[in-house]
């Protein structure tokens, strides 16, 4: 199935019923419910709307909702998002999600698709900014990448993607790229991939050793490079 298609799927059924259910939580209007089952939460932050569903839910300590088997959407003008997770807490006060365990993210803006698998990630609604501090595995569009972390800003022109100690791979339809660095960036607006600190890319055998490595994806070439070796070992 087209994943653009699957994601419009899933996307259109986390909004599935207009008919609201005794469930349904409007406007952040959370007040005496402690226990709900097949809650339906809509929030409405700026130019956001956010949906969240679960098979159940709870009021835990200082006004958090614990939801489990979680589908959370997201969407506004320019962006969508779609995050499943075995648990969320919802803080109404602070306008924060916290997901874990078997998450998976998905978010589109314009031409640009990215996904993620963890366990563990925070979506602030207030700034759209999805963070995490665990290993994780992401791709976007021929871009592979492992990491140890990631922030990941929604509302920057584009998306603007950091991520912690992470290797990268770079697939072209004729060779595959491998790369290395304390700090990672993707900027699709830019079409840059940035590789900061203690950077490695290896060309199928020419590595680039380098403080600071800006590389080009769509043309699959580096046009910056600061205090750079070079190995052939072709």
């Amino acid at each position: 199935m087209h994943k653009a298609f699957l994601f419009s799927f899933l996307f259109l059924n986390a909004f599935a019923s207009s008919n609201l259910s005794a469930s349904t939580i409007v406007n952040n209007d959370i007040r005496g419910i402690s226990y709900m089952e097949e809650p339906n939460f809509n929030i409405f932050v700026k130019d956001q709307k956010v949906s969240i569903k679960g098979d159940y839910s709870f009021l835990g300590q200082d006004s958090q909702y614990i939801i489990e088997n979680v589908i959370a959407s997201s969407e506004n003008q320019l962006s969508q998002i779609l995050i499943t997770s075995l648990k969320a807490k919802f803080d109404k006060i602070l306008k924060i999600l916290e997901f874990e365990g078997s998450i998976i993210l998905n978010f589109e803006k314009g031409d640009s698709s990215f996904s993620i698998n963890t366990e563990f990630l925070k979506y602030n609604l207030s700034d759209a900014k999805l963070t995490t501090d665990q290993e994780l595995q992401g791709r976007f569009n021929n871009l592979k990448i492992e990491s140890s972390g990631m922030t990941l800003d929604t509302k920057s022109k584009g998306f603007y993607a950091e991520f912690d100690k992470g290797m990268i791979e770079i697939n072209n339809s004729d060779s595959i790229y491998k790369g290395y660095a304390k700090k990672i960036i993707i900027s699709p607006v830019e079409s840059i991939l940035v590789l900061d600190g203690k950077a490695l890319l290896d060309q199928e055998g020419l590595i680039i050793k380098s403080d600071l490595i800006h590389y080009d994806y769509l043309k699959k070439k580096i046009i910056k490079s600061v205090n750079s070796e070079i190995e052939n070992r072709t």
